[in-house]
């Protein structure tokens, strides 16, 4: 069973933080996924705004469930690779001074040429190195890539500090086969994400491609995961409303109008 409290949202950066916390507390949810990005970018914010956030998540019985740093290239590329991890870096240590457990970045995956591997993984034990010593854990993101392949490369680390973020929605827009992502991943997973390509999120509209959520939900619980699922609207999308049809979708108690 799902309740409100098991539930979080990944909010917008492009819309007022304050009235989206609002929004989500009114609702009922448990928790939010903030980007560090915009107001929120690590050097933008202050040490009162890091005070005012925990206030506000606070005053509206809601934690952090994770940070999240877009990342829009590969870990293998080299450019401007030190600008990058100090980016992370900055988000890893936010996340801890809010009092979140996990950061949500995505790295790209492996690729056959030998050289960008060496260093995919070697900037790979990087972040996990920077995850370890913050005391956070990286929740790697596939995206559209190849989910198995992002798999494959964190096991392959064996670094403790490096885990999988699934995204059932994502999987079934590509063709990914969700139960068999989900098995090979299960003990990594750390965050899971409540997408449907037929209704929010991905900026696609309906394809006729959508998530059996009854059938994933035995599958979550199949694999031990019990933790939040995190609804990811598209922010042109009025935040309550996503919220709450997506949540009726869930079959989410106590139950939305």
């Amino acid at each position: 069973m799902i309740t409100r409290k098991r539930l979080a949202v990944r909010l917008s950066p492009s819309t007022d933080l304050r009235a989206q916390l609002l929004t989500v507390a009114d609702l009922g949810l448990g928790g939010v996924v903030l980007e560090a990005v915009g107001e929120l970018a690590p050097k933008e914010l202050s040490q009162t705004g890091r005070r005012e956030i925990r206030s506000l998540l606070r005053s509206g019985d809601l934690e952090i469930e994770a940070i999240a740093l877009p990342m829009r290239r590969s870990i293998a590329e080299v450019d401007q690779w030190e600008d990058r991890l100090q980016r992370l870096k900055s988000a890893l240590t936010l996340a801890y001074e809010l009092g979140a457990r996990v950061v949500m970045a995505a790295p790209g995956v492996p690729t056959a040429d030998e050289k960008r591997n060496s260093l995919y993984f070697s900037h790979l034990k990087q972040l996990g190195n920077l995850a370890e010593h913050v005391g956070v854990i990286l929740a790697c993101e596939a995206g559209l890539e190849s989910a198995d392949s992002l798999t494959k490369a964190i096991r392959e680390s064996g670094h403790p500090s490096l885990a999988v973020s699934l995204d059932p929605g994502r999987l079934v827009l590509s063709g990914q086969n969700l139960v068999q992502v989900a098995s090979e991943a299960h003990d990594l997973i750390q965050q899971v994400y409540a997408t449907d390509p037929e209704f929010m999120g991905l900026g696609t509209g309906s394809q006729g491609r959508s998530v059996n959520w009854d059938s994933t939900m035995d599958l979550l619980e199949e694999i031990g995961y019990r933790d939040r699922l995190t609804i990811w609207p598209d922010s042109s999308l009025d935040l309550a409303r996503s919220v709450s049809e997506m949540g009726r979708r869930l079959n989410a108690t106590p139950r939305f109008a």
